[in-house]
C-alpha cells in the first residue's frame, strides 16, 4: 500500500490514544500541539503524560483497551508495546470506519503520521510510506541538527519581507538567487542568535 501525504484538521477533534509510554507521549504532544481533544487509554503511564492527565490537557482513562473506548473518535494511534493490542485497535477503529494507525505496524492502518520537524511557521515532513519508521526518525534527527531553532525566525523575517522579493526580483530564478544569499550572510544569523530581530530583519531587506 502507497500512502500519499495529507493534511488533516484536528483542531478540536477527539483523538484516541492507546497507550502511555514514550511513543504515545511524543503522539499525544503533536496533537495537542494542533489543538486536539485527547483521550489517553492506559493503565499505566509516563509521568509526563500523568501531568497532562492531571492538569486537564488529556483525558485518561486508566484501564485496559476496550474497543468502546473507541466511541466518539476522530482519529486514533496504537501506540502500546503489544502487538495483539495494536493490532486490535486498529481492527475495532477500521471496523467504524475510523482513521487509524499503528506505531509498530504503520501497513495495518489506513494512514500514517510522517516524522515532523518544526521551526516556527517552518515544517519538514519525513516518510517512508510506512517502510522504515526507524530510517524516517534517523532522518529527522539529522534535520533537527541541520536546522535549529533560529530557522524560526528566519521565516517569520522572510515572511514578514516577502513583498520586497516579489518588487524586486521578476523572476523565480531571481528571486531563489536572493534568498540563496540571504541565506549565506552571516551578519543576518549573528543578529538573530543574538535575539536582534530588528537588526536581523534590516540586514535581510538589505540583501534583497
Amino acid at each position: 500500500m502507497k500512502y500519499y501525504p495529507v493534511s488533516m484538521d484536528v483542531s478540536g477533534k477527539r483523538c484516541v490514544v492507546v497507550g502511555g509510554g514514550r511513543i504515545a507521549q511524543r503522539r499525544i504532544a503533536t496533537l495537542l500541539d494542533y489543538g486536539a481533544q485527547v483521550r489517553m487509554v492506559t493503565p499505566v503511564a509516563t509521568d509526563e503524560l500523568r501531568t497532562l492527565a492531571t492538569s486537564g490537557k488529556v483525558a485518561w482513562v486508566n484501564a485496559a483497551y476496550q474497543s468502546a473506548h473507541l466511541e466518539g473518535a476522530f482519529l486514533v494511534v496504537a501506540a502500546t508495546d503489544v502487538r495483539q493490542t495494536n493490532a486490535a485497535v486498529v481492527r475495532d477503529a477500521q471496523g467504524r470506519n475510523l482513521l487509524v494507525t499503528s506505531v509498530d505496524a504503520p501497513e495495518e492502518g489506513n494512514f500514517i503520521s510522517p516524522a515532523q520537524v518544526v521551526r516556527g511557521e517552518l515544517a519538514f515532513t519525513i516518510s517512508t510510506s510506512g517502510l522504515s519508521p526507524t530510517l524516517a526518525s534517523v532522518i529527522r534527527e539529522d534535520i533537527e541538527a541541520a536546522y535549529g531553532p533560529e530557522w524560526a525566525d528566519l521565516t517569520r523575517i522572510v515572511g514578514r519581507i516577502r513583498h520586497l522579493l516579489k518588487e524586486r526580483h521578476a523572476s523565480e530564478e531571481e528571486r531563489r538567487a536572493a534568498i540563496r544569499s540571504l541565506l549565506a550572510d552571516d551578519g543576518v544569523w549573528d543578529a538573530i542568535r543574538d535575539g536582534n530581530m530588528a537588526e536581523a530583519e534590516a540586514l535581510a531587506r538589505r540583501c534583497l
